[in-house]
């Protein structure tokens, strides 16, 4: 006959564990987001086949740039956040401009990257492909998010979904350090740890105003400067 400690090791023994890596793919297909732009490679492979085994399209470019504007046009069509996936440092480099070009053009986006170890960059310790992303990306994008710890997942992709696509659309970065995915956590606690968008505020794209309300203005000129400074 078992004893207590001996039934408690054999309980924790088979509990059903969850990781980064699913807890990011559960999270995208809670919130209806089935499709990722990307370029494979280091600390992403491994995401990306796990991603098309749970049913998501995965989209493979030669280059980041590509990838993210495709992104970014997926969200104008869709009104939904386009996913763009990059490796850390140069990949996630080449993404920054289509990140940018979706946040002026009020495009729903989110380009997730992974990064380095935070204590090692911090640290300037020379960790491989060493960068502060977080701090690159936010003068460029709406908002800007990095996650630690795999209880957070959730809560930090639906805070990137809700700034993306509430008030005027824009880019949003997605920071995901490396050991991130491979944390593990109980499978029932990770499912109640996502969140589902489900308010996102109204949307508020500027209208453009219109050519008679320009010539309407007094400062306006009619010869072929368009509106001059008041003196």
């Amino acid at each position: 006959m078992l004893n207590t400690a001996t039934k408690t090791e054999a309980t924790d023994a088979h509990e059903e564990q969850t990781d980064g890596f699913h807890l990011v793919i559960d999270a995208l297909k809670l919130n209806g987001l089935t499709t990722i732009y990307g370029v494979p490679g280091i600390p992403i492979t491994d995401f990306g086949r796990m991603a098309q085994a749970e049913g998501i399209r995965v989209i493979s470019f030669r280059h980041e740039q590509n990838a993210g504007y495709a992104a970014a046009i997926a969200g104008f069509l869709t009104k939904k956040p386009g996913v763009c996936l990059t490796v850390s440092a140069p990949g996630f480099l080449n993404g920054l401009t289509a990140l940018a070009h979706a946040t002026t053009n009020c495009f729903p986006m989110i380009l997730i990257s992974g990064s380095s170890e935070r204590e090692i960059v911090d640290l300037q310790q020379g960790d491989y492909e060493e960068m502060d992303q977080l701090a690159i990306a936010k003068p460029l994008c709406k908002a800007a998010f990095r996650v630690l710890h795999a209880a957070d997942i959730g809560i930090g992709l639906a805070r990137a979904i809700r700034a993306a696509v509430s008030g005027r659309p824009g880019g949003v970065y997605l920071d995901l350090p490396a050991k991130l995915f491979g944390q593990v956590m109980n499978a029932e606690a990770g499912r109640k740890s996502l969140v589902k968008v489900i308010d996102p505020a109204p949307a508020q794209i500027p209208a453009p105003r219109r050519a008679e309300e320009r010539k309407a203005s007094p400062h306006y000129s009619r010869q072929g400067r368009g509106l001059r400074a008041s003196r």
